[in-house]
C-alpha cells in the first residue's frame, strides 16, 4: 500500500521548497538532487527517475504528481 496521496492535483515544486524557507539550490542539496533536476521538473522535462523519486518522497507524493508540475503561470 502506497503512502503518498495519489488523488491531489499536481503539485508546484517550487511552491514546495519556498514553503519550506529554502532557495532551489538550498532545497536541492537538502534532499541530494542536481539543482539542474529540479529547473526540469519545475519546467514539466524529465528527469533520473531516481532524482525525481527523491523530490516526490520528499514532497509525500507520487512521481506522477511532480511531472508536469510548473506552477500556474509558468511555462510547462
Amino acid at each position: 500500500m502506497s503512502t503518498h496521496d495519489t488523488t491531489s492535483a499536481p503539485v508546484s515544486i517550487k511552491d514546495h521548497y519556498l514553503n519550506k524557507g529554502l532557495s532551489r539550490r538550498a532545497y536541492a542539496d537538502q534532499i541530494g538532487v542536481p539543482e539542474q533536476s529540479l529547473r526540469r521538473l519545475e519546467a514539466g522535462l524529465g528527469v533520473h527517475p531516481a532524482n525525481a523519486k527523491k523530490v516526490a518522497d520528499d514532497m509525500k507524493v507520487a512521481v506522477t504528481d511532480i511531472l508536469g508540475a510548473a506552477a500556474p503561470g509558468e511555462a510547462a
